[in-house]
């Protein structure tokens, strides 16, 4: 048995084991003693413990000194081996007695603790470079027991939610940590991330509407995740991240789309007004002045001038009710498309004022979507009035044009000009006539833009661009 004993110790290979005299000679030396030093034991038996002391000095006096005394002792300390390297050694000694409790030896244990140490080392600058990073994160992160105690929280969570007491150590559950709501209520609180994710053990999402520390309102995604180790809960991982400044301006993009389509819709119920009306205006009223223009000329000669008169009277009516018709929506626009359109307004503007109004076109011998017409119509009639109006020319051009993309229109003069700068300031502020401005807020409902050139004595252009989101037919 003693045998089998000695073949054991002395086979281990993983560790140095051997026996010293009670004045620390080495008296055994096995194999894993040889290994983790570099001594045999034909080198090593009959030399004193020191022998492992490194050159500046070491203890093994004096941990034999201290196992003498208290029968055992253990520690960690640099030894050196036969080529003079050191390496971190944790030794353990156990003093031996015989039954009369007289000294005789000690059994000693030495094992390399190097690795084990710098994997420590390594784990521990590992978590110290982990908690730095989640201590800086910009969420707000809570780790809370399963009793609902925060255990860890980042300085993120402290600004989000922290009151004058600290959040460490504090319940969920306490009554007194509350988060107010923009509407004087209460948010729910810790209490959903803890309660939800321990009963379930499943992740958990919400989002918080809430007041921050400074009045100010807060909207939080909340994640509340379930931290298992081993496969066992042990605890909820809290993350809220700031979403203000995306919500906010989903908010704001909603609004703009719903004030956007509002718009577009009174657009639509203004030309179908100017629609109805000109209807109206050409078939009934226009209708009657006819039927009454046609009985007051029946018989002229009898009634002598004041009958003349009054067909003169109804003729005048006649004209400007088909005017206003005109003006309010030609038929033709709906009928016959933007083209002929076009070429209608320019005959009747130089009809009516004198000017030569040129019109050049290419691509438009299609029909396109009623709302870009239509847009397309009043951007011409706009540009056109202003320019027999304003621009003192004899001659104003006319340019439309489509493509794949865009439906185009364009309307130039050699005129007087004006400073289109403080007309279009680079600010967008609204200046100038309220012409200019509905034209560029009918391009804009369309997704388009109007720009406008001029300087004074340099004449004057306007252009249009709408977008073709629609298919030509």
């Amino acid at each position: 048995m003693e045998d089998a004993f000695r073949l054991l110790v002395e086979s281990r290979e993983d560790e140095g084991l051997f026996l010293l005299s009670p004045a620390g000679e080495i008296l055994t030396w096995n194999a894993g003693a040889a290994a983790l030093t570099g001594w045999t034991p034909a080198e090593a038996v009959g030399r004193r413990i020191t022998l492992l002391n490194p050159a500046e000095g070491g203890t093994a006096t004096l941990d034999l000194m201290v196992a003498r005394v208290q029968g055992r002792h253990a520690g960690e300390g640099l030894r050196r081996r036969k080529d003079g390297a050191t390496f971190l050694a944790f030794v353990s000694l156990q003093a031996l007695r015989d039954p009369a409790g007289a000294l005789l030896g000690f059994a000693c244990c030495l094992r390399d603790c190097t690795p084990s140490r710098a994997a420590e080392d390594a784990l521990r600058r590992e978590a110290e470079r982990l908690t730095a990073i989640v201590a800086a994160a910009l969420d707000s992160l809570l780790l809370l027991d399963l009793e609902g105690t925060v255990i860890f929280a980042n300085a993120a969570a402290e600004r989000t939610f922290g009151t004058e007491t600290p959040l460490l150590g504090r319940s969920c559950s306490d009554p007194t940590w509350v988060i107010a709501t923009p509407d004087g209520g209460v948010a729910p609180n810790q209490v959903f991330a803890w309660t939800r994710v321990r009963r379930t053990g499943e992740p958990a999402a919400a989002e918080w509407t809430l007041l921050g520390a400074d009045g100010a309102r807060l909207t939080l995604s909340v994640h509340a995740t379930p931290l298992y180790l081993s496969a066992e809960l042990v605890g909820v991982v809290v993350a809220a991240r700031d979403v203000t400044a995306p919500a906010r301006a989903a908010e704001e993009t909603a609004r703009r789309e719903r004030l956007h389509a509002l718009s577009l819709r009174l657009v639509e119920v203004q030309e179908a007004e100017r629609r109805a009306i000109a209807r109206e205006l050409h078939d009934e009223v226009g209708q009657n002045l006819t039927a009454l223009r046609i009985l007051l000329g029946a018989s002229p000669e009898a009634a002598g001038e004041p009958l003349a008169q009054a067909c003169e009277l109804a003729d005048t009516l006649l004209t400007r009710v088909q005017e206003l018709a005109l003006d309010l929506r030609p038929a033709m626009l709906d009928d016959l498309g933007l083209l002929p359109a076009l070429l209608w307004l320019a005959d009747r503007c130089a009809a009516q004022t004198g000017v030569c109004v040129e019109v050049e076109h290419t691509g438009l011998n299609h029909r396109f979507p009623q709302e870009l017409e239509t847009a397309a119509y009043r951007i011409v009639q706009e540009a056109l009035t202003n320019a027999v109006r304003y621009a003192g020319v004899e001659r104003v051009e006319v340019r439309a044009w489509a493509d794949r993309e865009t439906l185009g229109v364009q309307v130039a003069d050699t005129g007087r000009g004006f400073d289109s700068l403080a007309a279009s300031p680079p600010d967008g502020r609204r200046t100038g006539g309220s012409g200019l401005a509905g034209m560029r807020d009918r391009a804009m409902l369309l997704g388009g833009r109007v720009t406008l050139e001029s300087a004074p004595g340099k004449g004057t252009r306007i252009t249009a661009e709408l977008p073709l989101a629609l298919e030509i037919s």
